[in-house]
């Protein structure tokens, strides 16, 4: 009955070693690509006519990384935007929001109605 049980703690003891030799083993295996530092380089090249040489496909989000809120009480979608560096003056438009141009006007207090030819002159409203 004695060798039954040594036999036992043998089988018992090779077993628990070769399990930990195992985890050990396979544990460090992926050590050296984990610790890797991967970093993703970017570059942009300028847009070029021509037939397609080649083709790359990419999954992610593409999104514009300067964006600017623009603050107007319209809301739509910009259809004029003048060119870059162009000087604009007050009573000029300074975009346009679904082809209704929206002017440059100078002042502290904003407009929150229409203002035309037949609107009556009111303590907010500018005359000259």
């Amino acid at each position: 009955m004695k060798n039954i049980f040594k036999l036992k703690n043998l089988f018992t003891l090779v077993a628990v070693a070769a399990l930990a030799y195992g985890g050990y083993y396979f544990g460090t295996q992926n050590t050296e690509s984990s610790t890797s530092n991967k970093t993703l380089e970017l570059t942009t090249v300028a847009i070029q006519k021509g037939d397609l040489a080649k083709k790359e496909e990419y999954n992610g989000t593409l999104r514009q990384t300067d964006s600017k809120v623009l603050n107007s009480p319209m809301s739509g979608v910009v259809t004029y935007v003048p060119k870059e560096g162009t000087i604009i003056n007050f009573g000029e438009v300074l975009f346009a929001v679904d082809n209704k141009p929206v002017i440059l006007v100078e002042g502290a207090t904003p407009f929150y109605r229409t203002l035309d030819l037949n609107s009556d002159a009111g303590s907010r409203c500018f005359t000259t």
